[in-house]
Order: C-alpha cells, then structure tokens, then sequence
C-alpha cells in the first residue's frame, strides 16, 4: 500500500474501511477530535475544524491557544468511505 493509505490520526496502514477528508484518510476510529476525542462520524457532527495537520470540533478548536491565521475551517457534507476487500 501506498503512503496515501497512511491514517491521518494515527500513522498506522489502512487495511479495511478509509473516511477521507479533506484530502486525508482516517480510521473511523481515528477520525475524532485531537483534544475531547469526540468521534465525528458517531455523532454526526460536520463542524470539523483543521489545524497543523490535526482535526478537532469546533469547541475545542476555539480553546486552542493559536493565532488561527493558518486553521482551515470547513465543514464537510460527510466521509467518503471505501473498503479495501
């Protein structure tokens, strides 16, 4: 597998089902808030906000201590998710 196969919340391969966001592949599991750990795709929550590389809700996102010049807000209209079998 290639790197594009690498998880975005972890760093572990890929080897079932990939949400991809924004360009970035994740484990379910693995695509949750970097700071509550709320897990977006359980939840339903689409407010998901980029920030150095790493992903958070927006409550979290707003209680981070940055300049938020270089964050990426968007919300996304749900995963694409594939299986690799």
């Amino acid at each position: 597998m290639s790197d594009d196969w690498t998880c975005g919340g972890c760093g572990i391969e890929i080897e079932t089902n990939a949400i991809k966001v924004q360009g970035v592949r994740y484990h379910a599991d693995c695509f949750a808030c970097r700071k509550c750990g709320e897990k977006f795709i359980e939840t339903g929550n689409k407010n998901v906000t980029q920030h150095e590389g790493r992903i958070y809700c927006a409550v979290c996102f707003m209680t981070l201590d940055h300049d938020g010049e270089d964050a990426v807000r968007k919300s996304y209209k749900g995963p694409t998710v594939r299986s690799l079998t």
